[in-house]
């Protein structure tokens, strides 16, 4: 509220969230419930260790029929379903928690999405390596959906196909990373491209809008990237 963001509590399968929305419209929610494997606190953070954000908790997926939607992430994607609260199904997969959880609303009458500046283009979910992204592409052909060749983006491949709602789904490797062509202490100083992307480098550094982060509590102290 101190920075002019009109929010509320509210509570889903009896975990508590503050609900807000972006400048673009966007909904988000930060969620009561965490996990801080593989998380490591950002020194220069200017919100304490406590009660800092780990990462994302889930997704939530609107669809006009969600039974096909059911299908694909339980039958195929080896999701099972953990809870129900009305039209919101929750699924997870693996050990579950955080991380694991994607939720559909099933919203016959809700608009239709698209793709535009500020809206959420895809869903991104993780393969082991490029052997086992390729199992999954196997075994997503097979299931009926029309995936992709693999694409390569330079610090990751990626695959992509669309579930049955519509919603655009992408399994991409975790290497080679983004220390490919920077260092870990020096990821995100400067805008790091692809080869294919350099001739724009110029003109990206015009149009591209700078990021400024918050080094410490201290006003009037912050760095632009």
């Amino acid at each position: 509220m101190k920075l002019g963001v009109e929010a509320r509590r509210t509570w889903r399968f009896d975990i508590e969230a503050i609900a807000l929305s972006d400048p673009d419209g966007i909904e988000l929610e930060l969620v009561g419930q965490a996990s801080d494997e593989r998380w490591v606190p950002w020194p220069d953070s200017p919100v304490d260790h406590e009660h800092a954000i780990r990462g994302f908790h889930s997704v939530t997926m609107t669809v006009a029929e969600a039974a096909a939607t059911f299908d694909l992430l339980v039958g195929t994607m080896g999701f099972r379903q953990s809870g129900q609260e009305g039209r919101r199904t929750r699924f997870e997969t693996g050990k579950g928690g955080p991380h694991s959880v994607v939720e559909v609303v099933e919203s016959p009458e809700g608009p239709e999405g698209e793709e535009s500046q500020g809206s959420v283009h895809h869903v991104a979910w993780r393969a082991m390596d490029e052997s086992h992204q390729a199992e999954w592409r196997e075994t997503l052909v097979k299931a009926g959906r029309n995936v992709t060749p693999v694409i390569d983006r330079y610090y990751f491949k990626s695959i992509y196909y669309r579930e049955p709602g519509g919603v655009l789904f992408e399994i991409a490797t975790d290497g080679p990373g983004f220390t490919r062509d920077e260092s870990p202490e020096a990821l995100g100083s400067t805008l790091s491209l692809p080869p294919w992307f350099q001739v724009r480098r110029e003109r990206l550094d015009q149009v591209l809008p700078p990021i400024v982060v918050p080094i410490n509590l201290i006003p009037g102290r912050t760095k632009s990237l």
